[in-house]
């Protein structure tokens, strides 16, 4: 509806109606209230940028409205993850390696060590030299407390996955993956890792490092 306290005194100013007409329309225009839609544009998607992605991560994250999300290189998808994007038929398309900003982000990795070892303390001063991982360190004091430790930085969001230096690698796994959060494995070499990231992606890796050679843990490092 036109203001007709607006149109009589514009009358009474001798306008014109053309003019009168012109100036009620912009009026309006202005009164009425902007249209704010949660579309995204064409080709624009949310990203989430955390490394690590819960059930509660992505319910915080993403809005009711947003059914596609672009996740970066070296995300890890939790169960619960999984099973709220499948509930929320929410579509997860991968990030191009070569944005700036996929390759600009670090994962976060953090290692526990029960028991180290020469060959992994000369590893330690290349392991964040201008890789694609952020490492820190924490002393544990045993395969129990590693575990936990494990267990609760992975359901935490602190790291994308742990690494457990210990002479009982097997038993550190299995007691981790009691946990429906953690995908824990037992390795000694690179070429069975790459293996395993193909059918388990898993999120703690054990090892023992006084079992591994300087060659074998660089590489197994990378493979991560």
């Amino acid at each position: 509806m036109t203001d007709p306290t607006l149109e009589t005194t514009l009358r009474h100013m001798n306008v014109d109606q053309n003019l009168i007409d012109d100036i009620v329309q912009g009026v309006l225009q202005q009164l009425q209230p902007t249209s704010t839609t949660g579309a995204s544009s064409p080709g624009s998607n949310l990203v989430i940028s955390e490394k690590l992605w819960t059930a509660d991560l992505l319910a915080e994250k993403i809005p009711a409205a947003v059914k596609v999300v672009q996740q970066l290189s070296g995300t890890i998808v939790t169960p619960s993850g999984r099973d709220y994007l499948r509930q929320h038929q929410i579509e997860v398309i991968k990030g191009s390696e070569s944005s700036s900003q996929s390759t600009s982000i670090k994962s976060r990795w953090k290692v526990l060590v029960v028991d180290s070892s020469p060959t992994f303390e000369s590893c330690w001063t290349e392991m964040n030299r201008g890789g694609a991982i952020e490492w820190t360190r924490q002393r544990t004091d045993n395969i129990s407390a590693a575990a936990t430790e494990g267990i609760s930085i992975l359901c935490r969001g602190e790291a994308a996955g742990v690494m457990v230096l210990t002479g009982e690698p097997e038993q550190v796994a299995c007691l981790a993956n009691r946990n429906n959060q953690v995908r824990a494995v037992a390795t000694k070499s690179a070429e069975r890792l790459k293996q395993l990231k193909s059918s388990f992606q898993p999120n703690m890796i054990c090892l023992d490092a006084k079992t591994v050679s300087y060659m074998e843990l660089r590489q197994l490092v990378r493979t991560i």
